[in-house]
């Protein structure tokens, strides 16, 4: 449930990235630049974690006994 959680809001922040665009090229004022740059930088971070979300774990053999690493 929280993968797609972080997909909806990643598609959000898409479409404030996309919105952002044509603004700045506009106006490319320092506010909007730095807006329009974190707003993309949000998008990609939330991409990459999307995508690795459904990864599993390796098992860490300790002592003889099968352990998942704790993030």
């Amino acid at each position: 449930m929280n993968k797609w959680i972080l997909l909806i809001g990643t598609i959000f922040m898409t479409f404030v990235f996309a919105y952002c665009i044509p603004i700045t090229i506009k106006l490319p004022s320092t506010s909007n630049i730095i807006v329009t740059a974190v707003s993309g930088i949000i998008m990609i971070i939330g991409f990459w974690i999307f995508m690795n979300a459904g990864r599993k774990k390796e098992k860490v053999i300790v002592n003889n006994q099968e352990m998942t690493p704790i993030d």
